[in-house]
């Protein structure tokens, strides 16, 4: 059988986990759709090999961390220390369970249970059927947090939703005047450049599109592009345009003017889940931002707040009220402050983690 985690009896896991978690961070937007994982091996109260799932298509970090062993002669004898439950399917590489078995590693400690279609416990039985002690649940919130994105889509079978946008100091993102306009300072633009790398996708609206024209790509943070989404009603955007002119995947997403845009986020999500579109973050005008925070479809809202003023504009939209602040960020001259559902509210509830 597996193991449940105790505090009274394997607490002595938690720094090795701690460290697996860690390395599993560092591939954050390199992996999608598939989880970002970190490996441990601890043989004798020492790292024997660490590794982590560098890519798509790459070795997964069970078969990097033993890869990595200075002597396989200790592999018999050592705990194997994983984020997530070790595959037991062919996909792109083979099945992780396999390779731990052939080296005879005798005891596997994991974090959570993973909620992919093709797993679900399968992984974990391979081996407690082999022999194998498991024991799941060690640092388990914090490995979840971790592959929120990959829960989410693969739990509620929907992106995880990330809301964003720039305010001034008193609560508008974007003068009467349509047209271009930046609010939010260099230091924080940068920092939207890499949430960029590290999301799936960028989500805007058509009025977005228009007003400001935006390029929606990682120009200011060295990584991956992210693939650009618009919503419109109707599709009559021009090639002229920065989002139908430039490389890279588009998802055009047209909506229904008759019906309440928060009651067609559930098919604008759908639509992107079936795309393989692990995260989203919404850079839409308040109207579409609005629309999300109706629909209940959001798992992070975060907000750049400039010092400055400007007295009329177009008003962003208002925190919602099971909004929880959960990091206020200083940093360029604004202010970041990052929302998630509080702890007891619907959402918070639909997007708990259950393991399989």
């Amino acid at each position: 059988m597996v193991i449940p985690f105790s505090n009274e009896f394997h607490a002595v896991h938690i720094p090795w986990m701690r460290r697996a978690c860690e390395l599993s961070v560092l591939s954050t937007g390199h992996t999608a759709p598939n989880p970002m994982v970190g490996a441990v091996l601890v043989h004798n109260g020492s790292i024997v090999g660490e590794g982590r799932h560098l890519r798509l298509g790459a070795p997964h970090a069970e078969v990097e961390a033993i890869r990595s062993c200075f002597d396989p002669s200790v592999l018999p004898v050592s705990t194997l220390y994983v984020t997530l439950e070790p595959c037991n399917h062919h996909g792109k590489t083979p099945p992780c369970t396999d390779l731990i078995l052939a080296c005879h590693i005798p005891n596997v400690v994991v974090a959570c249970a993973d909620p992919h279609e093709k797993v679900r416990g399968r992984g974990l039985q391979r081996l407690v059927d082999a022999g194998v002690e498991v024991v799941l649940g060690v640092l388990e919130e914090e490995c979840a947090f971790v592959n929120r994105r990959f829960f989410t889509y693969h739990s509620q079978q929907r992106p995880y939703v990330i809301l964003k946008w720039a305010e001034s100091a008193d609560g508008f993102v974007a003068p009467a005047k349509p047209g271009p306009y930046w609010l939010s300072c260099l230091a924080s633009r940068q920092w939207v450049h890499r949430w960029r790398t590290e999301e799936a996708a960028v989500l805007v609206g058509a009025g977005t599109v228009l007003a400001d024209d935006p390029h929606l790509g990682a120009r200011l943070y060295a990584g991956r592009q992210p693939i650009r989404v618009l919503v419109e009603h109707p599709p009559i955007l021009s090639g002229q345009l920065q989002i139908l002119r430039n490389e890279g995947q588009l998802i055009r997403i047209e909506t229904e003017a008759a019906r309440p845009l928060s009651q067609q986020i559930p098919r604008i999500l759908e639509q992107l889940h079936e795309n393989s579109v692990l995260s989203v973050l919404v850079e839409a005008g308040p109207h579409l931002q609005q629309a999300f925070i109706d629909s209940g479809l959001w798992d992070e809202i975060r907000v750049f707040t400039t010092h400055a003023y400007m007295s009329h504009g177009l008003p962003a939209a208002p925190i919602p009220t099971c909004a929880q602040l959960y990091e206020s960020i200083p940093g360029g001259g604004d202010l970041l402050r990052i929302y998630r559902p509080n702890v007891g509210s619907p959402i918070s509830e639909i997007n708990r983690i259950f393991a399989p």
